[in-house]
Order: structure tokens, then C-alpha cells, then sequence
């Protein structure tokens, strides 16, 4: 991560060093210091752990989240740990992906519009208020860009889809900014050059930003999260999906209330 600084000239970004630094000055601080700034880290240590083993190796539910998103996830999980509540909350706040704001690159009487809608109708049914996208109709601003195109190819196969995002954190001792920027690629088109019908093109999309939300790819064709069938689609998220992120997001809240609590 790069050098950053904030609006009172403090440096923000170096995670490893401030860790070590809020070490040394827990040991030189006094009683009354100590245990305000200790005790709500230690009292949570136990909410951690269990956080942590929940989606250990041997968790049911790891295989199906994209390893990076689980980095960000043991990465704040460790932040806490350490004492260094304000990158654990940055590194939450990657994960939970909150305020995203998605920006649709179509006329708003066509399909491709409806259908991209549909994609995110997909996460609203399954996530409720949890449910991170919200529309907007200013593409400057918005954090996701769904676009589409009639074919999309990289070097060895056709794809459906694609997105590309970039997430990056900011964090201080006292203070932290998130920020997310992706663009998802739907291909109007089949390999052969047949139109995708409605259901792919729902499932294209709400595909994709599955990916942004956490979810890694599965072989199986009855998850949102598995190959595209043309004519056959899935257009809902499976039991193991549904288990999977609600799990995720819910132990990241937990992580969440318990990192403010612990806050200096």
C-alpha cells in the first residue's frame, strides 16, 4: 500500500508499523490508560477466535468465497487481535462492500437495463437490508458500472462475463476510508453469436456482482455462482450460497461492533 496522509498531516496507511507502535505505547501508558484501551480488546478476544475458526480450512462454507475476500476477512480478524481496531474496520468494510452505489450503461426502457436490474433484484431477495447495491444515474459517481458488450473473449475462451474491480484501504490510529471502483462486463452474446436470452443475462449479472460480494466460481449449474446454461439459467442463489454469504456478513458485523467497542 502507498503513503497517504490525512487532513491533519498524520500518516495513514502503514498497517505492519503501526501495529508494532501501539504495542510499545500500551507498555508505557498507565494503569488507568491501560485498561481502557486493553480490556475491551481482550474481553471480545473469545467473539475472535470464533470468528476466525469459522471459516477455517475446514469450514464448509471457505470453498465457495473468493480467496482475496478471505484475506481481507483473516486480515481484520488479526488487525483486531493486535489491537489495531481502525485497520480492522477498514479491512471489514472491503469485505461488506457498504454504500456501493451501481450505475446501468443502458437505456432504461430496454432489456439489457431490466435485466441488469433483475441481477441486483437477485442479491435484494436474498440479502434483505443487508443488501449493499443501490442504483444511480450519475455514472461519474458510481462506485459499480455494469456494461455490456456483445461478445467478451480472453486469450483461450469465450466469456459471459467479467468484472474488474479495485479496492483499497486508508487507516490511520484514529481513523479509516474504504474505497471500491468496478466495472462488470455482460456479453450480449453467445460464442456462436446467439442473443442471450433474459435468464442468462440476469444470471450474467447477478454472477458478477457475486464476485464483487465474495462468491468464487462453482461448477454447479444450480448456483449463481456456476456456468451460465443457455436457456437454462439460474436465476437465484443456491442454499449453500445463501449460507455462505449471510455467514460472512454476519460474523463481519460481529467482527464490526466488536472493533468499535474496543476502540480507544
Amino acid at each position: 500500500m502507498g503513503n497517504f496522509r490525512g487532513p491533519d498531516g498524520e500518516h495513514l496507511g502503514a498497517a505492519f508499523a503501526e501495529a508494532g507502535n501501539c504495542a510499545c505505547l500500551l507498555i508505557v501508558c498507565s494503569w488507568n490508560e491501560l485498561r481502557v484501551r486493553a480490556l475491551p480488546i481482550l474481553l471480545c478476544a473469545c467473539a475472535v477466535g470464533l470468528v476466525v475458526s469459522a471459516f477455517g480450512s475446514e469450514s464448509p462454507h471457505r470453498d465457495r468465497l473468493d480467496p482475496q475476500i478471505t484475506r481481507h476477512y483473516e486480515a481484520a480478524c488479526m488487525a483486531f487481535e493486535s489491537g489495531d481496531t481502525q485497520r480492522a474496520l477498514a479491512e471489514i468494510e472491503l469485505v461488506l462492500v457498504p454504500r456501493s452505489t451501481v450505475y446501468i450503461a443502458a437505456p432504461k426502457r430496454s432489456e439489457l437495463y431490466r435485466c441488469a436490474v433483475q441481477g441486483l433484484e437477485v442479491w435484494r431477495e436474498a440479502l434483505g437490508e443487508d443488501m449493499p447495491f443501490r442504483l444511480t444515474d450519475d455514472p461519474k459517481t458510481a462506485d459499480i458500472r455494469i456494461e455490456f458488450r456483445k461478445q467478451l473473449a480472453s486469450d483461450t475462451h469465450h466469456l459471459c462475463g467479467h468484472v474488474e474491480w479495485k479496492r483499497k484501504a486508508v487507516y490511520s490510529r484514529t481513523t479509516h476510508n474504504t474505497y471500491l471502483d468496478a466495472t462488470v462486463l455482460v456479453a450480449t452474446h453467445t460464442a456462436k453469436g446467439e442473443p442471450h436470452d433474459a435468464a442468462s443475462l440476469v444470471h450474467i449479472v447477478a454472477h458478477e456482482l457475486g464476485h464483487i460480494l465474495g462468491l468464487d466460481d462453482t461448477s454447479d449449474p444450480n448456483d449463481i455462482m456456476g456456468p451460465d446454461l443457455h436457456g437454462a439459467a439460474s436465476c437465484r442463489l443456491s442454499a449453500g450460497e445463501l449460507a455462505a454469504i449471510t455467514s460472512l456478513r454476519a460474523l463481519c458485523r460481529e467482527l464490526k461492533e466488536n472493533a468499535v467497542r474496543a476502540q480507544p
